[in-house]
């Protein structure tokens, strides 16, 4: 084994703004990238409520005052119609709203229940009537409607989808590949460089690569294998996925395929929670078809349980909202591999059809080499004696695949997602978002801790989250917003035994074992025609990849025109270190 020199991709760092509430938006003027003009724009984490009012007879009505009510929060923005009576609300938290219009010397137009979710634009056309009585519009359901505003093509997964329809994999990928033009995903178990268990998702014929995943605005794309995601917050604590397939808006971004938005749930004025677990047994499995008879059903216990919980800290202006999903799993892998009989441990090769040669005679073409007689080697090597003795017996007849060995699996995953929103004042909000997922996964030799063999790993981590949103009414025609996170990923793996040079310290071969413990130690890897290796098959790691995100968008409406402008840095590091 030889020692490599740590891989540093970026590995530079940047120093994170030392008052956020003061330096959130300073990005945002870093550089101004012009977006293209339309009438309004969803912005990835927010919403936008449009619309225009009229009066009886269809003429457009200018001056008309909108005031949107967030029913959940209490949060509230007015706006007015320009002079073609067009109002556009923008970057808005994701809920449930009441719009009301109000314009001198007509009645009142209110419309409730309107429903807005990350990354759409909802139009809700007012219509006033002369007169002095107010007329009350109620919206208790949504129904689909041609969508004028916005030129992407999205879909939507909500909170009730994700709760209620069933799906083996407890994550939002797996219905993804519901939705029309996304190939359906299939499911991973984890492991190195996917400690999440994310899935592989395409749509509409473009790479696995090319899709880009954001939760809560930051990126969460595994910068070393692209096609999976770093994190994957739980089922229970989602709000809306929201994924477009085509004509992705300019602040999507870094994706040519699939851009996925991920929005966590908040806190309202009402405390809501919730508790569930969800258990799996061996005992309703099917018999694996070369399972020896006389052996028991491999182990297959996965215990899924977790809870929610959310509320107000301060009515109308902080809340919280946080979720624990704890995934343990334990079960047995069966394997049937070969091992050497007690003659050919022996040297005793006379039922083998193969002549054995005396590797010392011969040329170097393999002509003129002599046979062992009997097919019998005069001597056993000391190293290979060694190795020899710490394969254990055949419990299978035969020469090939007679070995069978149950090896446990140790498996957990731990998923915490919390959020905070606060309203400092009707024209500043942030919203702030921790998460933590650490995890362990262990699976036993097929040999044992020494002489190891196939499915050998012991491996851990930690993926954790943070980000901090804000937005800043500067005038009801120009809306301010940014974001900053972070998603870091810190992977370690190692092989059994690391702590002895098994291969220089034990069994005396020279070159071996090079560099300092725990990652220079452990046994070599040995290959053998016809046989499982011994040995581990691939070496210690530590990865450390963490995503920095600095986004900042603006909107100004001016007359009959919006103008949507904004800057997005994804700066992906990736700092490998890797012992062969």
């Amino acid at each position: 084994m030889q020692n490599l020199n740590p891989t540093r991709t970026q590995s530079n760092r940047y120093r994170i703004f030392s008052s956020p509430a003061l330096r959130l938006f300073l990005f945002i003027f870093l550089a101004v990238c012009p977006l293209p003009m339309r009438h309004a724009m969803a912005q990835t984490i927010y919403g936008s409520i449009v619309g225009s009012v009229t009066d009886s007879t269809g003429a457009l009505v200018g001056g008309a005052t909108i005031q949107v009510t967030q029913i959940e929060t209490g949060a509230t923005r007015t706006v007015s119609s320009n002079s073609v009576g067009v109002y556009s609300i923008s970057t808005l938290d994701a809920g449930t709203y009441r719009v009301i219009v109000t314009k001198a010397g007509f009645g009142e137009f209110a419309a409730k229940n309107v429903a807005v979710r990350i990354n759409t634009i909802v139009r809700v056309d007012a219509a006033l009537s002369v007169s002095s009585v107010s007329q009350s519009v109620q919206v208790s359901a949504q129904t689909a409607q041609l969508q004028t505003d916005s030129a992407d093509v999205h879909g939507e997964i909500t909170s009730n989808a994700l709760q209620n329809l069933p799906q083996p994999t407890r994550t939002y990928e797996g219905l993804i590949g519901l939705m029309p033009g996304v190939s359906p995903p299939s499911a991973s178990s984890g492991g190195t460089n996917n400690p999440a268990r994310s899935m592989a998702l395409e749509s509409n014929g473009t790479s696995q690569s090319a899709t880009n995943v954001r939760i809560e605005g930051v990126g969460s794309t595994n910068p070393w294998v692209q096609y999976f995601s770093t994190a994957v917050p739980s089922v229970e604590a989602l709000e809306t996925v929201n994924v477009v397939t085509a004509s992705a808006d300019a602040d999507e971004g870094l994706g040519s395929g699939a851009a996925i938005n991920v929005q966590i749930k908040s806190g309202t004025n009402h405390l809501h929670g919730s508790f569930y677990e969800y258990h799996e047994d061996n005992a309703l499995k099917a018999r694996p078809y070369f399972e020896p008879v006389d052996q028991r059903l491999p182990k297959l216990i996965d215990n899924d349980f977790g809870g929610t919980l959310g509320g107000p800290i301060f009515k109308d202006k902080l809340f919280f909202f946080g979720s624990y999903e704890g995934d343990f799993t334990r079960m047995g892998s069966s394997n049937i591999v070969t091992v050497p009989t007690d003659d050919i441990r022996n040297g005793i090769m006379t039922a083998s059809p193969t002549p054995i040669y005396d590797p010392s005679t011969g040329n170097p073409d393999g002509t003129g080499r002599t046979p062992f007689a009997d097919n019998t080697l005069p001597s056993i090597d000391p190293i290979a004696a060694k190795i020899v003795a710490l394969i254990p017996e055949p419990n299978l007849p035969g020469l090939a695949n007679n070995y069978f060995v149950n090896t446990p699996i140790v498996s957990d995953l731990h998923k915490v997602d919390t959020k905070f929103d606060w309203h400092t004042t009707q024209n500043l909000t942030f919203t702030g978002r921790v998460s933590d997922y650490p995890y362990i996964d262990n699976q036993k030799t097929i040999f044992g801790d020494v002489l190891a063999g196939g499915h050998e790993y012991t491996q851990n981590g930690n993926i954790y989250a943070i980000s901090i949103s804000g937005t800043y009414v500067a005038r009801p025609n120009l809306v301010l917003s940014g974001t900053f996170g972070v998603t870091h990923s810190t992977q370690n793996y190692a092989p059994p035994g690391t702590n002895v040079r098994y291969g220089s310290d034990v069994l005396g071969i020279p070159g071996t074992n090079l560099g300092d413990l725990p990652a220079g130690g452990s046994m070599p890897n040995f290959n053998i025609n016809g046989y499982e290796f011994y040995g581990y098959d691939y070496p210690a790691l530590i990865y450390n990849d963490p995503i920095f995100q600095y986004t900042g968008t603006g909107t100004w409406t001016k007359g009959r025109h919006t103008i949507n402008f904004g800057i997005d840095i994804s700066q992906q590091h990736m700092n490998h270190m890797e012992v062969q």
